[in-house]
């Protein structure tokens, strides 16, 4: 009934305006009619369904996409509140008027024109989307929309590519022209992915025939783009491809896999094309990687062809070059053509590609077991970032294997972890332990870190270690002092005390936290520490009064005790002078005297404490047998030296049995020699093997070849096996090992922010700016670089040395040592010298930075026994330069300017030649003709006279061949 009534009512309304019209025409009032009627209609179904305006426009404003899904119920609407909700959208989406032009067109074209101007000025961020729809543009205004297609199209040439055909067909010519242009300022973008379907929409003949063209000019691209050219007509892109492969038959192999989608009877053809010329090994080496591929084609076929190919890739001279890549194969799909044969190729292709070994560990064993196992451990020496990797997978494949390789990877790495101490010890506990002991010297932190790890493994070891690590890294040492006393409190506290000693300065940051341990034991520690320190400040003191007299220089040690000259001497070992070590020995030996005290009465009163140092700096200044004269009689002589050792032996400290050595091999006292000899030789006979058995063993041997053994033990002498005990031979450096492949003999200098580093650097700088043949580069603020070519042999040095105040520890901002690693990182550079110009308080914060490789380290100061372990500890074989006194820039200078003219000839560095020129350079001081006259030179040791470097070398190695390691 509601249904009759709306009909009704609207009929009656249209009356009227029918009856209006009748004298225009029966035709025009039918079909006006007509529309009216449909039009009234459609209203009033629409309002018979009841539809709600205020509905609609509320959830249009609350939510403007709605209009989108809904243009139906938008359309009934009023223009004003459409275009207003349409508005509202843009303001969040404004590209939407874009990607819905037709229904904003629709509307209103004059809106339309000016809401799209406006809304592609107020969003530059999102020209490019605006751009895209080129119809849309010229929809809303032709003559604005050409214009702004113009200025885009001069602005990116190549835009064209993807848009062109969307312009209406009027302007085809235009957009062809630009595409050409495009071409011609990028060809091979117009192959990219879509691109070439887009070129061709535009003029199917005429985008053939460009593709025609620029597939010959860029045979790669146009293999990309070969679906696309099938897609487009198979006949044409196949033809079209196979005049590209007779060209340039190198890029059929590598996209084997979509030739065969295409057509696998067509692929074949142009495989045996390509194979018919002479390939490069990478072409050649693609047969092998897509062996899958040609035996699904015909296997027949296939199998001949690629052992042909494996036969010219295992000949190739160049395969080092490109199988050291990553590369992809299918073992199991060779292993399927002939077992053998395929073994044979991979021990060629596999030997230098550590990542493809590695991802293959199992499929490699299942082939056979023994090979795969050796195939594995030769490639694991190139890389030991994949042991570490697979590690657990090494292990399920053979433990005792397994752990060889971990081993020697583990001697690689450049820095140890805690978690790789943990790993170790998980593994297998004795074997974990050992190889601890041969990591620590380059994981001392760790060993600090760790240490109450390592105390649950063994308290005792956990112990020993941490002493030896803390030698290096005091600071750290210290800073662990809860975890070493809970670990044994009696020891614990004894190594931090002797620790706090040796570095008083630093200890008194830490009396707070020891005094929360023990309150006495800490005050024993601030007093002792206290003394200590004043000790060493005086004797810095006189150091700097060198060129004072006598009564200046030495007036602060007037009233110092004895125990006060010993603790000087021993305490600033490392930057004693030798002037000042001279007056505090002949004072100390006369207040002994004076006293009626020897000196076994004095050091057995204070427990042989730090008598290795001691000897050691007596040896080295030619002063062992004053100390030894003022021991009172032979029996208390040989007394001191059996307690002596039965310490050293007792503690392991093999830093003691170096110094026995330098005792043997200097004092002139015959019966000490012999007692020495005949004791050290007892004690070797009686031991089981270990460190300390072989560091008696290269005692004896080095005693017996340098030094005056008695004829008694010659059959001792005899039956010592030479070739376990022989240090190893540091007379030259052959000179291809300091160059790189370049020519290149690369040099970085370490120098630190104090006074010394200042006025040694400009020392430094000084020595070549004399030389013509030098030139130095100071445009770095960190860093110089100093460098030379030898016009006759063409090689090069390069010497990089970071300035005073850029190393690292005191310029946080800048940091010339990092940009100096970063440099040559970049221009894939290694120094094969190291020198380290500063206080052997630095020498550590240089040694980390030692790369593997490298061939000669300077230390200048020598830092003792502990510097010598770490220097090898990171590169293992470098020839060390040191001296037992202070080093001088008066003779580092001069001679390492001989040294670097050596290299630089390209002659083998002879150690023994380069150090008689070096003796042989004149002086700068006018008191001195040559450097040897300066008594300074006789303590600087070349590194073919360097026992204690050549003993923790050879010790090193006997303990990798006694746990069954390889030494790296």
């Amino acid at each position: 009934m509601k249904m009759k009534n709306v009909l009704k009512s609207s009929s009656e309304k249209i009356t009227p305006l029918l009856q209006s019209v009748k004298d225009t025409g029966i035709t025009v009032l039918k079909k006006s009619s007509q529309i009216l009627v449909q039009m009234a209609v459609a209203s009033t179904l629409v309002m018979a369904k009841g539809f709600d305006k205020e509905y609609w426009m509320e959830r249009f404003q609350r939510n403007p996409m709605d209009s989108l899904y809904n243009q139906k119920e938008l359309g009934l609407l009023d223009k004003k509140i459409q275009k207003t909700i349409l508005e509202n959208l843009l303001l969040r989406k404004p590209w939407y008027i874009i990607k819905n032009y037709h229904l904003f067109y629709k509307i209103d074209h004059k809106w339309y024109t000016r809401l799209l101007k406006e809304t592609m000025k107020n969003n530059p961020k999102d020209r490019r989307k605006f751009i895209d729809s080129p119809q849309a543009l010229l929809l809303a205004d032709e003559k604005w929309g050409m214009s702004v297609m113009e200025e885009e199209c001069e602005k990116d040439t190549t835009r064209i590519f993807n848009i062109g055909y969307l312009f209406p067909y009027k302007y085809k010519e235009w957009v062809k022209k630009r595409i050409e242009k495009g071409i011609r300022d990028k060809p091979t973008e117009a192959m990219g992915m879509h691109t070439v379907s887009y070129i061709i929409d535009v003029d199917r003949a005429w985008g053939m025939r460009l593709f025609e063209k620029l597939a010959i000019q860029h045979p790669e691209r146009a293999f990309d783009s070969l679906y696309d050219f099938v897609e487009i007509h198979k006949k044409w892109g196949m033809q079209l491809i196979e005049r590209v492969a007779t060209k340039f038959p190198q890029y059929v192999i590598p996209n084997l896999y979509l030739l065969i989608e295409i057509d696998s009877q067509w692929a074949k053809k142009l495989v045996d094309r390509a194979l018919l010329q002479s390939l490069p090994l990478k072409d050649l080496f693609s047969v092998i990687e897509q062996s899958k591929d040609l035996i699904s084609i015909d296997r027949d076929w296939a199998i001949p062809l690629i052992k042909q190919v494996g036969k010219k890739v295992c000949v190739d001279e160049n395969r080092e070059d490109y199988l050291s890549q990553s590369f992809s194969i299918d073992i199991s799909v060779l292993i399927s053509i002939d077992k053998q044969w395929a073994i044979s190729l991979l021990e060629v292709i596999l030997i230098d590609s550590v990542d493809n070994v590695f991802t293959s560990l199992f499929t490699l064993i299942d082939i056979d077991r023994d090979w795969g196992m050796n195939l594995i451990a030769e490639t694991a020496a190139k890389d030991s970032w994949y042991v570490m990797r697979d590690k657990e997978d090494l292990l399920k494949i053979d433990k005792k294997w397994g752990m060889s390789l971990i081993a020697r990877a583990l001697q690689d790495k450049r820095y140890i972890s805690g978690e790789d101490f943990e790993f170790v010890i998980s593994v297998d506990k004795i074997w974990g332990m050992r190889l601890i002991e041969l990591l620590a010297p380059k994981g001392r932190k760790e060993v600090l870190t760790k240490i109450s790890f390592l105390g649950t493994v063994s308290p005792q070891w956990a112990l020993d270690l941490f002493l030896l690590s803390a030698s290096e890294f005091p600071y750290k040492a210290l800073a662990h002092a809860k975890e070493v006393i809970k670990i044994n409190e009696k020891r614990g506290k004894e190594i931090i005390m002797t620790l706090a000693l040796e570095y008083p300065f630093m200890s008194v940051s830490f009396l707070k936290a020891f005094n929360q341990i023990d309150v006495n034991w800490a005050q024993e520690i601030r007093e002792a520490i206290t003394r200590v320190g004043d000790l060493v400040d005086t004797l810095m003191h006189i150091n700097d009064l060198h060129d004072s007299p006598d009564h200046i220089r030495y007036k602060s040690i007037e009233k110092s005790s004895v125990v006060d000259l010993y603790d000087m001497i021993v305490y600033g070992r490392e930057e004693i002078y030798t002037s000042s070590y001279k007056e505090l020995l002949k004072r100390f030996l006369k207040k002994l005297k004076d006293s009626n005290t020897d000196f076994l009465s004095f050091i057995e009163a204070h427990d042989y404490r730090h008598l290795g140092v001691f000897f050691e700096a007596a040896t080295s200044y030619g002063d062992i047998d004053k100390v030894i004269l003022n021991i009172s009689g032979m029996n208390r002589v040989k007394k001191i030296f059996t307690e002596f050792l039965n310490k050293s032996i007792s503690s392991k400290n093999t830093h003691n049995i170096v110094a026995l050595t330098e005792v043997l091999l200097h004092t002139k006292n015959g019966e000490l020699t012999q007692f020495l000899e005949k004791r050290s030789i007892d004690l070797y006979k009686n031991m089981s093997k270990n460190t300390i058995k072989d560091a008696f063993g290269i005692l004896l041997q080095y005693f017996f070849r340098y030094g005056k053994p008695s004829s008694v033990h010659n059959a001792f002498f005899h039956s010592l096996d030479k070739n376990k005990y022989t240090i190893p031979d540091l007379t030259s450096v052959p000179s291809e090992d300091l160059f790189d492949q370049k020519g290149r003999n690369i040099q970085q200098y370490f120098f630190y922010n104090d006074a010394d580093g200042h006025s040694t650097f400009q020392g430094f700088l000084a020595r070549y700016q004399k030389d013509d043949q030098w030139t130095i580069d100071e445009g770095n603020k960190s860093f110089v670089l100093i460098q030379s070519t030898n016009k006759t042999n063409g090689k090069q040095m390069l010497i990089y040395a970071n300035r005073p105040g850029f190393d690292g520890y005191d310029n946080e901002e800048q940091d010339g040592v990092e940009d100096i690693q970063e440099l040559m990182k970049t221009e894939n550079m290694t120094p094969s010298v190291i020198v380290h110009r500063g206080h052997s308080y630095h020498v550590q914060k240089t040694i980390q930075h030692i790369p593997k490789n490298t061939k000669i380290t300077s230390l200048g100061s020598c830092g003792g026994y502990q510097s010598f372990q770490s220097v090898l500890s990171k590169a293992l074989g470098s020839h060390i330069l040191a001296t037992k006194g202070i080093g001088t820039k008066f003779i580092n200078e001069p001679a390492f300017k001989v040294l670097n003219e050596t290299i630089l000839s390209g002659k083998d560095v002879i150690w023994s030649e380069v150090w008689k020129e070096i003796a042989d350079t004149p002086s700068v001081l006018n008191k001195y003709k040559h450097l040897k006259d300066d008594p300074r030179f006789s303590l600087y040791i070349s590194p073919d006279q360097n026992f204690g470097a050549s003993f923790v070398l050879r010790l090193n190695e006997l303990y990798c061949e006694r746990w069954g390691f390889v030494c790296r």
